[in-house]
């Protein structure tokens, strides 16, 4: 039984032999895979929507994000680079709503209309980057 392709980039174990002890790797095309993908994409907006409808504050958003993913708080350093990267997409999707709308269309679920272009954009890219990370992916 053949897996699908984005499964054996992550090292899936096959589904017809018994797997005791799955191998840890980190590669780019990993990387690729989980920022790229469609699915994973989409999977970012919908924790995104989720995230921003917990609070209206960022740091709370980014602590709530931490309990989602990790059960635990942003180390200082994941927390930085989390609110540098956040700034940064804000200000891109400010001055470019129709790159945000672009954006917003990767996946087959709707997206959350009541939330504005722009901050789910950035919300989205924001946790795409946190569920890439090292400490997420090999909990």
């Amino acid at each position: 039984m053949a897996t699908m392709p984005d499964m054996d980039t992550l090292d899936v174990p096959v589904r017809d032999a018994a797997c005791t002890r799955r191998q840890r790797t980190d590669t780019p095309l990993q990387a690729l895979v989980l920022m790229n993908d469609p699915q994973w994409l989409e999977a970012s907006r919908r924790l995104a929507e989720r995230v921003i409808r917990h609070s209206s504050d960022s740091s709370t958003r980014l602590d709530y994000l931490g309990e989602v993913l990790l059960a635990r708080d942003w180390q200082p350093r994941e927390k930085s680079a989390l609110e540098n990267a956040l700034h940064t997409f804000q200000s891109t999707y400010e001055h470019d709503p129709a790159r945000a709308e672009e954006l917003l269309k990767v996946g087959e679920s709707s997206r959350d209309s009541g939330i504005r272009s722009d901050e789910l954009a950035s919300w989205m890219l924001v946790t795409s980057a946190a569920m890439n990370l090292d400490a997420v992916l090999n909990k």
